[in-house]
């Protein structure tokens, strides 16, 4: 039922360092590419994602369509998969050496490009198989489903620019020029479950292209294009966890006022009347006059008052200081 202290060993650190194709590849600071290493099991190993945006790597949770593009295409060494991809570095064994070295990818599309054409499809297996005939470059491949969202007019412009500016995790930022309307495509996974494309600032559609990846009909001129990220029903969460927070907190102040001691709880009228009685009960007799303070001398009481009665008032003023220190700032009566 218990295992020993000796059944336990030390935990083991792994420490990943960096190659010399590691270091290379790290010199290059533009946002948004990607590297294929080569030298491993590209889609079982998630080393290569410690240092770089990896093509491969391993989750127990792939997305389907990712898996399809890995085992039709990427696993074959498809150059125009690689290249939509924006795979810019592959990392192989040196044959003369055996050491790593990054190889250039000249042949990676960036990432986002305009196309001149888009290509209407009725089912994925129709989808996934067209980008073994396609240049990707210039042809993009959709799903029917998206054909309403296929609205342009007139022409492409084949000198349209389009950039990637500012790259996070959850916010992508291009900055494109154009001067007629025109299909872009993007370089990063479709999933329409959070993520959102703004115009200037004014929410736009976006729809799959090539199997994975986003696309949109961008309008002619000079525009920012925004992707973000934002968890579906984030901000309904967000307000009834702060409620709840709320309602806890209140529930723990309702709770401590009430388990404070009833002394606590006294106002002035109550702290005066109380503090009456017990002078007209121990000092009826000596006709101290209330509410005026006891200013006399400890010589003089000790004169005026019988011993009985000092021994009486030294206790019950001990006692009833002590039992109201919260609340008085001076004995009730002399110590004598």
């Amino acid at each position: 039922r218990y295992l020993p202290h000796d059944a336990f060993v030390p935990a083991r650190r792994t420490q990943i360092h960096p190659t010399e194709a590691d270091k290379e590849i790290l010199k290059d600071t533009t946002p948004g590419y990607r590297v294929a290493n080569l030298s491993l099991s590209t889609f079982n190993d998630a080393t290569t994602s410690y240092f770089h945006r990896s093509v491969g790597g391993y989750h127990g949770a792939k997305l389907g369509r990712y898996q399809d593009l890995i085992d039709r295409h990427l696993s074959r060494m498809n150059p125009e998969v690689y290249g939509m991809l924006n795979t810019r570095y592959f990392i192989v064994p040196d044959p003369a050496t055996g050491r790593l070295i990054a190889q250039y990818n000249p042949e990676a599309n960036g990432p986002a490009w305009f196309v001149r054409t888009a290509t209407l499809v009725d089912t994925p297996e129709e989808e996934i198989d067209a980008l073994n005939t396609i240049d990707t470059k210039r042809e993009a491949v959709v799903d029917a489903r998206f054909a309403d969202l296929l609205t342009m007019s007139g022409t492409a412009d084949t000198t349209a620019t389009i950039a990637l500016t500012d790259y996070r995790v959850n916010r992508l930022t291009y900055e494109y020029e154009s001067a007629t309307d025109g299909v872009a495509v993007f370089s990063e996974i479709y999933y329409d479950k959070g993520w959102h494309a703004t115009i200037d600032g004014r929410e736009a559609p976006c729809f799959r292209a090539d199997y994975v990846l986003r696309a949109m009909v961008l309008p002619a001129g000079r525009h920012t294009v925004v992707f973000t990220f934002r968890a579906p029903h984030f901000r309904a969460v967000s307000a009834v966890t702060l409620v709840c927070s709320l309602v806890i907190l209140a529930g723990f102040a309702a709770r401590s006022e009430n388990s404070l001691p009833e002394r606590t709880k006294l106002d002035d009228r109550s702290v005066y009347l109380h503090r009456k009685n017990h002078f007209q009960t121990h000092f009826s007799s000596n006709e101290i006059p209330w509410p005026k303070p006891i200013t006399t001398k400890a010589s003089d009481a000790r004169s005026a008052t019988p011993t009985s009665s000092r021994r009486s008032a030294s206790r019950w003023c001990c006692s009833c200081w002590a039992a109201s220190a919260t609340s008085f700032s001076t004995p009730c009566a002399p110590r004598i």
